[in-house]
């Protein structure tokens, strides 16, 4: 399976292969990053997600990055970001990275930005109705976060 995902997202073996970080609730969709050992010790890592009916792989531009979930429409979510050097989460979806913040207030009218630090949501339910995840404070203290769409 590791030659075969290494293929669908363009990557070689052997120093670049798949980590899986989750399966959708229905079964459909893998999601998970492409970590490339080639670069002298330096985190590399591509997220993407699989869909295993369609055989649709979505790749994102973010090489520092570690894919965490898939929305229910398809939106590549991930988080971990060591080359801004923060654990706020991203949604790839069409070519177009957008901040979880704004994928939250402009696609569904949850305004967190005040109250969040550095979010990073780590799953969302079948319906997409809710997000989970936990928010990490200037102090590098968590606290869990439900999100109600």
């Amino acid at each position: 399976y590791s030659t075969y995902f290494n293929e669908t997202v363009g990557k070689t073996v052997p120093n670049k292969y798949p980590s899986i970080n989750n399966l959708s609730t229905d079964g459909r969709v893998i999601t998970g990053s492409i970590r490339d050992n080639t670069t002298n010790g330096a985190n590399m890592s591509t997220p993407f997600n699989y869909n295993i009916e369609t055989g649709e792989t979505n790749v994102a531009a973010d090489h520092y990055s570690t894919g965490t979930y898939t929305t229910p429409d398809g939106g590549l979510v991930y988080g971990l970001n060591y080359e801004r050097n923060t654990y706020d989460t991203f949604v790839w979806k069409n070519g177009v990275e957008t901040d979880m913040y704004d994928w939250l207030l402009n696609g569904h009218g949850v305004d967190i930005s005040e109250a969040a630090q550095q979010l990073l949501l780590q799953d969302i339910s079948q319906d997409g109705r809710v997000v989970v995840g936990r928010n990490i404070d200037a102090n590098g203290m968590s606290e869990v976060v439900i999100i109600s769409l």
